[in-house]
């Protein structure tokens, strides 16, 4: 029989059956109580206890293989007799025979496996619809409670009841029990959700009883009888349960508990039955609020302190008024005189703000200030910067009425004493989604979310009123035409006939906001539109000539965010200040003071990503990653100057090259190569030519890369600069090794360094001594690969080039694996990955990787050695890097032991659903 496809997780909930190795077995496997199985619903008759104890390890193993050795220690435990190893065999054998021959697997080793689908397992099932319910406790706790009693009627009792089982499942089974508790606990915040408080108690009460450590289901006691009206028992509950923990565990509560008791102790209203909160004066929304919990509690605890005004600002669209409302909701039992909505949309004229309140209140205008001094209520005042020179008014209110507190939804702050701002942050991607499907399926039942709806949601960068307007066109458009077709403006422009008009155009609502700017002020907002991805004072200055006062006037209204330095703008906004750009006349003169500032930038960081600084700079570069692609896209577009684009172009070969846009690189440097004018300098053509080809050997496209490695050191030479044209020799040397050429290569190597010397260039002899080294290596000369290596690492270290001091520590790594001596390897191999972690080099991780597996494979460790493996495989398939033939058999050479055992095939499979990030954790977690 062949090898296992598959083998289980470390998550064992994730495990996957080994297919049954003929037909589908009928058997379905019961272990949430006594060990059962039943074939064509019938139950079978197992044998005898150690027969049945083996199927019970099978089981248990989640679907992965069990060596002979494991099973015999698991049955018979350390005393097991001689003749154990071939009981297992009949044991195998004659349950093959009541359950069919295709239900058990057999595989070299030997090992053995159940073979069939996850859902013939009843744990299986179980942990399926706890985990869907899970999902689904929020936002349909009635659906919930009802999936969580199907999942937990699964259970018969303790898991494998009729066993003594003592064997290596025990963890298995420990972590069953606990997910029952929390499926348990999960059904009863479903309850608690929909106001079963008084039903569950007698549950609770025993649950705590048997449990009296878990501290979850111990606040879903005292939050059940604080809500019967117990408010001293739920008190009571609390002490129990802190004197077991203390007593125990010598823990005080976790900080969860205490919160709740302090909550119970000052009767938060957040805490009540949510079916007796009241809406009071509110507006009742059409829809129900999605996501914004995180809000909803910061926002409960600041106006249930001491904050008495609290004023929500953000752009237009970003869900000011409906997170007020939802506030207000919330908090409403709190104030005996009620809660009251005043919306101000509609006024121009500050004065009439007081009678349009004192109207809301139903108060007389001339004394309802006087009126209200000694209730207890809260205000929300709604659009408030159309009359901002009112907020006086507020204060006076305020200052008359110690009960009032008031929630002020603007563009701007108040400015008033104890103002509290309160940014309203768009949505994050998940709440974001959710708003999408609730709004769509409002439009078309049936609905049903792809992957569009997240790139639609990042698109519009999670502004609620974008979403919606969006989410209002699935009837009449596909998603994928949304993402592809049309412009965010476009895409928005229309909303329900009957929401205000500033909201039924994204433009509109924009707008609201930039008509309150003085000319000088939407003249900046204009400018400030062609920066993608936000901008730094700098920027700013040069490309827009706007200091940080001027710039923060902008933040004021809204129309700018600001994180400490940084400027950023909603996309949305964005490009309605591009509209007014272009509109201006000055949209082309603009973007060159952008190209030509951000050319500048490019330049000088090309330096400084090989300095001793060059991790900041390569966040840096990241950071304005998008300004970068703005700029080189007007440059080559046509509309700008194309030698300010060869710049930029040349100048970012190296952050594509070491950050994983190589693929993205590639594509943008052809496109400079090919508008590259005649006139442009040779030495700038050049750098633009070797670059790419750079770039294309990271890619594994040699012939292509040749070429323009050739024509780049014709170019350099034409130019008369010897150090570049040192630099086209010793790629073209590297070029060359990847081909096999390992005679040639040696020799441009020996020409690049002869070179470097002749010319004073010591800072970057360094690389071609390093390659040379590698070359030195493939030809089975280790000592002169270690002294150019430690040659070219003295260098690296002179001129604190971390990225080379980085490679060079993995290349005498190399050595080490070479000489078989993992052990010299080890520490040499780590420093390197950790480096290359600092410096975001995903390109030499993925070299980091395959070596962290060879290392493995030496050290015996073969199932972690195909993980990483798989993992640095598949990652060179994402990032478009793949290996050369010449590297190929270098990693294969390491890892032919490894890949003799039986669990490497599945442990590569499961290393390439890791990603780059996780891949090193692990590789980093386990040297």
């Amino acid at each position: 029989m062949g090898q296992p496809s598959t083998s289980a997780l470390k998550d064992r909930s994730t495990a996957v059956y080994i297919p049954a190795l003929a037909t589908r077995t009928a058997c379905e496997y019961l272990i949430l109580g006594p060990l059962e199985v039943r074939v064509g619903g019938e139950t079978v008759a197992l044998g005898g206890p150690r027969q049945r104890a083996l199927l019970a390890a099978l089981l248990l193993a989640g679907g992965a293989p069990v060596s002979r050795d494991r099973l015999v220690e698991d049955v018979w435990g350390e005393q097991a007799p001689a003749s154990a190893q071939h009981a297992v065999q009949v044991y195998v054998s004659r349950l093959r025979e009541r359950l069919g021959a295709a239900a058990l697997y057999t595989g070299a080793g030997p090992v053995y496996a159940v073979a069939g689908e996850r859902d013939q397992v009843d744990a299986h099932r179980f942990e399926a619809l706890a985990a869907a319910a899970r999902a689904r406790l929020k936002q349909e706790p009635e659906a919930a409670a009802a999936q969580l009693a199907a999942a937990l009627g699964l259970w018969r009792g303790a898991v494998l009841a009729d066993l003594s089982y003592d064997g290596a499942g025990r963890t298995e089974i420990a972590r069953l029990e606990e997910l029952r508790l929390t499926a348990i606990e999960d059904r009863l915040e479903a309850e608690l959700a929909l106001g079963h408080h008084r039903e569950r108690i007698p549950e609770l009460e025993a649950l705590v009883a048997a449990e009296p450590l878990r501290e979850r289901a111990r606040g879903q006691l005292m939050l059940a009888l604080y809500r019967a009206g117990r408010q001293a028992d739920a008190l009571a509950a609390y002490r129990e349960g802190r004197r077991h923990l203390i007593d125990e565990l010598g823990l005080e509560p976790g900080g969860q508990l205490r919160a709740l008791e302090q909550a119970i102790l000052r009767q938060d209203p957040a805490i009540e039955d949510p079916r007796l909160r009241r809406r009071r004066n509110l507006p009742a929304p059409a829809t129900a609020l999605v996501g914004r919990e995180t809000e909803l509690a910061e926002l409960g605890e600041l106006l249930g302190g001491t904050a008495r005004l609290v004023t929500l600002t953000g752009p237009g669209g970003s869900g000011k008024t409906r997170l007020a409302i939802g506030v207000a909701d919330a908090l409403g039992p709190r104030f005996a005189d009620g809660t009251h909505f005043v919306d101000l949309s509609a006024l121009r004229d500050p004065r009439l703000v007081g009678g349009t309140v004192a109207a809301a209140l139903q108060l007389d205008e001339d004394t309802f200030a006087d009126q209200i001094k000694d209730r207890h209520l809260l205000l929300v005042l709604d659009n408030f910067e159309q009359v901002d020179d009112a907020a006086p008014v507020v204060g006076r209110l305020l200052a008359a009425a110690p009960g009032l507190k008031v929630i002020a939804t603007s563009r701007i702050r108040l400015d008033l004493y104890g103002e509290h701002e309160y940014p309203v942050a768009p949505l994050a991607p998940a709440e974001g989604a959710d708003l999408f499907v609730a709004r769509a399926r409002a439009r078309r039942r049936g609905f049903e979310p792809t992957a569009a709806v997240t790139e639609i949601v990042r698109r519009v960068e999670g502004l609620p009123l974008a979403i919606e307007l969006v989410a209002a066109r699935v009837g009449e458009l596909d998603l994928e035409d949304m993402v592809a077709g049309l412009p965010v403006l476009d895409l928005a422009a229309r909303g329900p006939r009957d929401a205000p008009e500033r909201h039924r155009a994204l433009r509109a609502t924009i707008d609201w906001s930039h008509d309150l700017l003085d000319d000088d002020e939407r003249t900046l907002f204009a400018r400030a539109g062609v920066f993608a991805g936000g901008f730094d004072p700098d920027a700013a200055a040069a490309v827009a000539g706007a200091s940080p006062a001027r710039l923060d006037a902008l933040v004021a209204h809204s129309l700018l965010r600001r994180h400490d330095e940084r400027r950023t703008m909603l996309e949305t906004i964005r490009e309605r200040a591009l509209e007014h750009l272009d509109a201006s006349g000055e949209g082309d003169a603009v973007r060159r003071r952008h190209a030509e500032h951000f050319a500048a930038f490019a330049e000088t960081s090309e330096d400084e990503l090989k300095g001793p600084d060059q991790q900041a700079w390569g966040e840096r570069v990241e950071c304005d990653h998008d300004n970068l692609r703005a700029a080189l896209a007007f440059s080559l577009g046509g509309g700008g100057d194309r030698v300010v684009g060869l710049r930029l172009a040349a100048a970012l070969g190296w952050f594509w090259y070491t950050h994983g846009h190589g693929t993205e690189g590639v594509r943008r440097l052809e496109q400079a190569v090919a508008a590259a004018p005649p006139e442009a300098p040779a030495l700038l053509r050049g750098r633009v030519t070797h670059v790419l080809g750079v770039l294309l050997s990271q890619r594994a496209d040699l012939e292509r890369a040749d070429a323009r490695f050739r024509a780049g050191l014709a170019l350099f030479r034409e130019a008369g600069d010897e150090q570049r044209a040192a630099g086209s020799l010793n790629s073209l040397a590297a070029n060359a090794r990847l081909r096999g050429a390992l005679d040639e290569s040696r020799q441009l190597f020996e020409q690049a360094i002869a070179m470097r010397r002749t010319i004073g260039d010591r800072k970057r002899l360094a690389d071609p001594l390093s390659n040379l080294g590698v070359v030195l290596m493939d030809v089975g000369d280790l000592d002169g690969a270690r002294e150019r290596f430690e040659q070219s690492l003295e260098i690296d270290r002179e001129f604190a080039n971390e990225w080379g001091i980085a490679l060079n520590l993995g290349n005498l790594g190399a050595v080490g694996l070479e000489r078989g001596d993992p052990a010299q390897a080890r520490p040499l191999l780590t420093d390197a990955l950790r480096r290359l972690r600092a410096l975001g080099d995903r390109s030499s991780i993925l070299q980091g990787l395959d070596r962290a597996a060879a290392l493995a494979a030496a050290e015996g460790e073969a199932i972690r050695a195909g993980r990483l493996a798989g993992a640095s495989a598949a990652n060179r398939v994402a990032m478009g890097e793949p290996l050369p033939d010449i590297e190929v058999a270098i990693v294969e050479r390491h890892l032919a032991a490894a890949r003799e055992h039986p669990g490497f095939a599945a442990a590569y499979v499961d290393g390439g659903r890791l990603s780059l990030d996780a891949a090193l954790d692990e590789a980093l977690d386990e040297t």
